[in-house]
């Protein structure tokens, strides 16, 4: 089972862009999301947040780009997806990433662009 849930704010405004292949056209949003990490009480420690890459598509990646910018808290939930490349000096890459099934919009109206604590539609590729 390949499942993630996790609770953050925008790190980044949502980058997004639309790609043609095959004469079918493919939304996609991209976004970073800051969750902190836990810290034990006793810790003086501030958390330090994981900046996390999400990845939507066609009517998720849409709703993203017109309702959230940077700054407001969302829900996410979806699959990691890894990623392995080989880089300009020949090395070997590896990263992780989310691409997401679901997102809530957890911010109040006034705190976001317009939208209220609902849920994107869902798309399924």
């Amino acid at each position: 089972m390949n499942k993630v849930c996790f609770i953050g704010n925008l790190a980044s405004d949502v980058y997004f862009n639309i790609y043609e292949k095959n004469n079918r056209l493919t939304m996609v949003a991209t976004v970073f999301v800051a969750v902190n990490q836990r810290i034990s009480k006793k810790s003086n420690k501030k958390p330090a947040p994981n900046y996390i890459p999400v990845t939507a598509f066609n009517k998720l990646a849409e709703a993203m780009s017109e309702n959230l910018h940077k700054g407001p808290k969302v829900g996410i939930h979806g699959r990691l997806q890894p990623k392995r490349w080989t880089d300009k000096d020949g090395n070997r890459r590896f990263d992780v990433g989310v691409i997401v099934s679901r997102i809530d919009f957890l911010s109040p109206k006034s705190a976001s662009t317009g939208t209220d604590a609902t849920t994107a539609p869902s798309d399924t590729k």
